[in-house]
């Protein structure tokens, strides 16, 4: 059996056993990997920052913008004592608007806001391209 020293010596120098050159090589690979993984994960952290961001930004211009007084299924929405008819991928529902602008910063509560102009099928329901199906 050789001492520790001469084998840490081969080992630095390359002149070990292929196993040895082998594990070597697994070591610094794994490093590198190692390495990859940390900066992938500040890379999504940025993102991850850089969407929150956004979305704030989003909302806040949402909030600023005037609605149009021409938005298509608003006026429709806010009659009938605030009863609204929809159509989701061919399923029929009946809800109420302030049900759905509930949570203002979700989707239906941004189309609902009476901010943009909504669709509406041949029977004057609300139209929304979805999976209508629970």
């Amino acid at each position: 059996m050789e001492p520790p020293a001469k084998k840490s010596r081969q080992m630095e120098q390359g002149t070990g056993s292929p196993g040895d050159d082998r594990t070597l090589a697994l070591q610094r690979i794994q490093r590198t990997v190692d390495g990859f993984e940390r900066q992938l994960a500040e890379e999504r952290h940025s993102v991850d920052r850089f969407l929150a961001d956004l979305r704030k930004d989003i909302g806040v211009l949402a909030a600023a913008r005037e609605p149009p007084s021409s938005a298509i299924g608003a006026a429709s929405a806010e009659t009938a004592g605030d009863v609204v008819l929809l159509n989701v991928g061919g399923v029929h529902f009946c809800t109420s608007r302030s049900t759905l602008t509930k949570y203002r910063d979700s989707m239906l509560g941004a189309m609902f806001s009476g901010q943009f102009a909504l669709k509406t099928d041949g029977n004057g329901r609300i139209f929304i391209d979805r999976d209508g199906e629970l």
